[in-house]
């Protein structure tokens, strides 16, 4: 007879009731990544989503970004290499840019600066504001050395005295400080700096020698972007919005010719190869590559394309989503050396991530490409086949033979397709993709995804021979109706109430008439915890109400699995609980967890500050035999740590589960700790390795399910671990 412990359950205790880890013996693994070049060691990263890109005459490639969590937003890369970034961009009002170029002194980026990180001292040294009024922002551009090192001007702003603003304007209302009309577009000549204000919708020019803040000219243009000079000295401007056209002026603004574009063309990088005498400019349309035009030929309003440079269509030409050389997705800027090499930058479709810089020669041929595509981001392998790992957006053929650290993985496949599914909801939701759960239903490979705050879930499916690597837009549960998604996405769900959308039709877009309420419409009520089981059923753990559970119906006619009210049934919360924040089910042995708050271990008084919000609780429980008796007690508490006041704290935010373990990382302190599910003693703690900077090395684990764990068929585990502030997932192996 089995003992009763067996076979009716277990919890274990996890922490003393001390406050104390427990010990443990040592793990044998080893620490890797995937989803950047650079595994972080010294903070070296490539970072997230450049939008702005200068190349200089030996090949240097300074770049622009709005936001990078581990403060790159403006990087260095040389040969292949990230080299450097620009120091003191980062922080809650400060960010960078989509513009950049410089000299052969200095580097002039566009960067911006609200009121809300400082103190507003008014006490630099040549007695100029070091930061704008609360609630206020400033458009600037900000000068370096070419080095990388701030470079002070007499009339500068700033902490520094090296801002120069161009404008300012009132904080917006919703979104980051940083977003708004920012510096769109910067030059420079000999004697001047060209900028591009679209707040003003001017370009206005500064004297190079004293950068006061009054221009000496400025010029109307509508919707001014991305410029460039040419090595006559003229001035090359993007007009951004639905305009879509580039525009010649003299130094002094006197229009010389303009470039109109098709409908479909959407310009963004330009930049002059002074080696050829062509003008480059990124399309940002469906061709999704660089169009060359012959500057020496230009007058009037030619639409000809000289050259292109990049397969037409990009990563959506032949097999969709199929990554390449001069495959390029969503091309963001493009630029030159002396040499002729051609540098181009991508960042992919959705915000966050998805960064890709390479370099060809000439004549096309690739001769390094770097990436950075993991932001706020999960990871989990096929579990028809293992060797395939999906993130929210990007498909990773695995090879676990490969022993260097970071080389497992090669970027196979990016997963959403804007021109065939535009209301893919990984572009329209703010935060809208982070947990992965890669599920087989009826042999069949499917993503759901749950964004940040765990507000909804999405779902996907595949079909290769019409879509090649790209996901299909499927299905998506919505706790509520979404008003604060951008573009008022999606423009069809109910007026109120929480949803099930299904792709009734097979296009791939949210229509009316294929969205299910529950008899009675309201609000499902709050929830952290979401989890799909192996048999593609969806649960959901209620905070103060209890257990949900969908059962899949199995596909419909286009393929998507079927959920709605009809089919879900509700537990009880168990006796152990006032508060459920995670579950995790074991469709094979019939066995749930459940994490939460319970009686003597309540959800913390300091809740939501210092990065605690959506944490999976201070109690974890077992159950076996769920199915037969969801009311009964099959277990008692296990204690999670939680030390608010540690430094860092001590935080339990991310769970799974697999083969012999229970795996549980903490928000800030990068561990992951590792107990036998059967005994419950700890069997090891897992923190970063050297290969990616050594214990402190990683960003907070800053969503519910950022931590996925897979047993393979030979015993290993993997142990994929959110890491968004290098923009890389962290994968443990033992």
């Amino acid at each position: 007879m089995r003992s009763q412990r067996s076979t009716i359950g277990l919890c274990v205790t996890l922490l003393a009731l001390t406050g104390s880890v427990c010990a443990a013996q040592a793990l044998s693994y080893k620490t890797s990544w995937i989803g950047n070049s650079f595994g972080g060691v010294k903070h070296v990263h490539v970072q997230d989503d450049i939008l702005g890109m200068f190349v200089a005459s030996d090949g240097t490639c300074y770049t622009d970004s709005i936001w990078d969590e581990g403060g790159s937003e403006a990087g260095i890369y040389k040969d292949g290499a990230a080299s450097d970034s620009l120091p003191n961009l980062h922080g809650w009002g400060r960010g960078g840019g989509a513009a950049v170029c410089a000299d052969s002194s200095y580097v002039y980026l566009a960067m911006t600066q609200s009121g809300d990180d400082g103190a507003n001292k008014d006490n630099n040294s040549n007695g100029l504001p070091e930061y704008p009024p609360q609630n206020n922002v400033w458009y600037c551009v900000r000068r370096y050395t070419r080095a990388g090192a701030e470079s002070a001007f007499p009339t500068g702003l700033g902490v520094s005295n090296d801002i120069l603003r161009v404008n300012s304007g009132s904080r917006p209302k919703s979104g980051s400080p940083y977003s708004g009309s920012a510096v769109s577009g910067v030059a420079v000549d000999a004697t001047s700096l060209y900028v591009s204000d679209p707040t003003a919708d001017r370009i206005k020019k500064y004297a190079l020698d004293t950068l006061a803040e009054t221009p000496i000219e400025s010029w109307k243009v509508q919707s001014p972007g991305q410029m460039t000079m040419d090595s006559s000295g003229n001035l090359w401007v993007v007009q951004g919005s639905a305009i879509a056209k580039v525009l010649k002026f003299s130094p002094d603004g006197a229009l010389l010719a303009s470039i109109s574009f098709a409908r479909d063309v959407v310009p963004s990088g330009i930049a002059y190869n002074a080696k050829s005498g062509m003008l480059m400019v990124t399309d940002r349309g469906s061709d999704e590559n660089v169009k060359e035009y012959n500057t020496a030929k230009l007058s009037g309003n030619p639409t000809v394309v000289a050259a292109t440079f990049g397969v037409k269509g990009g990563v959506y030409a032949g097999t969709l989503g199929q990554i390449g050389p001069k495959r390029f997705n969503d091309p963001s800027g493009v630029g030159t050396d002396s040499d002729g090499n051609i540098y181009v930058s991508s960042n992919g479709q959705s915000s966050g991530g998805g960064t890709v810089l390479e370099c060809y020669t000439s004549s096309g041929t690739r001769k390094w490409v770097l990436k950075g595509l993991e932001f706020v981001d999960g990871a989990d392998p096929d579990p028809g086949s293992d060797t395939d790992v999906y993130t929210k957006e990007e498909h990773f053929a695995m090879n676990y033979a490969s022993t260097a650290p970071g080389s497992e993985a090669t970027y196979k496949g990016y997963t959403i397709d804007p021109f065939k599914y535009p209301e893919d909801p990984r572009m329209h939701i703010a935060n809208g993709g982070t947990g992965v759960f890669t599920r087989r239903i009826h042999g069949k490979t499917f993503l759901f995804i749950t964004d940040m705050y765990s507000d909804g879930l999405e779902i996907f499916r595949f079909n290769p021979a019409t879509d090649g690597e790209c996901a299909i837009p499927s299905g998506m549960f919505a706790k509520r109706h979404r008003s604060s998604d951008r573009d008022g996405f999606p423009e069809n769900q109910p007026d109120s109430g929480e949803w099930i959308w299904r792709d009734s039709n097979g296009n791939g877009s949210l229509d009316s008439g294929e969205f299910h309420q529950p008899a009675t419409v309201g609000d499902a009520p709050s929830l952290w915890g979401w989890f799909v089981d192996s048999n593609g059923d969806v649960w959901q753990a209620m905070q103060g109400a209890g257990i949900r559970h969908f059962t899949c119906q199995g596909l419909d006619g286009k393929g998507n699995p079927i959920y709605d009210y009809q089919h879900m049934t509700t537990a009880r919360m168990p006796a152990e609980f006032t508060d459920l924040e995670r579950i995790q089910y074991d469709s094979s042995t019939d066995t749930m967890y459940l994490g939460g708050y319970g009686s003597g271990h309540p959800n913390p008084p300091t809740l939501n500050r210092n990065g605690d919000w959506g944490l999976i609780g201070t109690i974890l429980c077992r159950y076996d035999h769920w199915s037969a008796n969801t009311t009964v007690h099959r277990g008692y508490p296990i204690v999670l740590p939680y030390d608010d006041a540690a430094k860092p704290a001590l935080q339990p935010k991310a769970l799974s589960i697999a083969g012999s373990y229970v795996f549980v990382a903490y928000g800030i302190q990068n561990i992951v700790q590792v107990f036998n599910k059967d005994t419950g003693v700890q069997v090891g703690t897992l923190t970063p390795g050297d290969s990616v900077g050594g214990k402190g090395s990683l960003g907070w684990v800053d969503f519910p399910d950022a931590l996925q764990a897979w047993q393979r068929k030979d015993g290993e585990y993997l142990i994929f671990d959110e890491d968004d502030w290098l923009g890389k997932i962290v994968l443990y192996r033992f």
